[in-house]
């Protein structure tokens, strides 16, 4: 039931996105494409759905691994500090070949790649820290409640700090009882609840910053 709901939840997220970045003109790229990630989520977690537990692994080593370098993405064009911007680029090129490379020579498509994910976690949990601290003493925008980058990040800040502790667990699952896979599973699900929520929230406010760049 409560999968269930999480997927609704992204479907609504994804149509939310879907209108607020098509609907206004002068939406950067990074927002553009920020809904099809979304639907992309969507699907992927239908396909794991109905998939058996070794194949649920595959897909999500691949697909976290992609989530990550695209929240690289994304944050890079929240951020406007240029040392900063530049560290994201060089880890859209060199994170995804490290952590294929660790999946597929070192660690193996059937167990959770969880080094390079703590790895790209701290790094998400900096930078969108870093983007919200931005947000607040470098752009001094009068409202950072009103923009979407304030809810993106802190929505990755949130889920990857939540993650982290979970993630860990992924190399021990054989000494927890099937009860308390089930707890792990139910405390990920409602993180993501919440994560995707403030993505939602996030798409909301483009409509509120489009009224406030066309006022200058």
């Amino acid at each position: 039931m409560l999968f269930n709901i999480y997927l609704i939840v992204l479907f609504i997220c994804f149509c939310i996105g879907l209108r607020s970045v098509y609907y206004y003109r002068n939406i950067p790229l990074q927002l553009k494409l920020f809904p099809w990630f979304i639907f992309l989520t969507f699907i992927i977690e239908l396909i794991a759905k109905h998939s058996p537990i070794q194949q649920q692994i595959v897909l999500y080593n691949f697909f976290t691994a992609f989530e990550i370098v695209f929240l690289f993405y994304l944050l890079h064009g929240f951020l406007v500090t240029k040392w900063i911007r530049r560290a994201l680029v060089y880890l859209i090129v060199i994170y995804p070949i490290a952590a294929a490379i660790y999946i597929l020579l070192f660690h193996g498509i059937y167990q959770f790649h969880t080094i390079t994910f703590l790895i790209g976690s701290v790094l998400l949990m900096f930078f969108s820290s870093y983007s919200l601290y931005e947000l607040f003493f470098k752009k001094k925008i009068t409202k950072p409640s009103e923009d979407p980058s304030f809810w993106s990040a802190l929505g990755i800040l949130f889920f990857y700090s939540g993650s982290v502790s979970i993630a860990l667990t992924c190399e021990f699952l054989e000494l927890f009882s099937k009860t308390e896979i089930r707890l792990l599973n139910t405390l990920l699900l409602y993180i993501n609840l919440l994560y995707y929520s403030l993505f939602a929230i996030a798409f909301l406010c483009i409509p509120k910053l489009q009224k406030a760049q066309s006022a200058l």
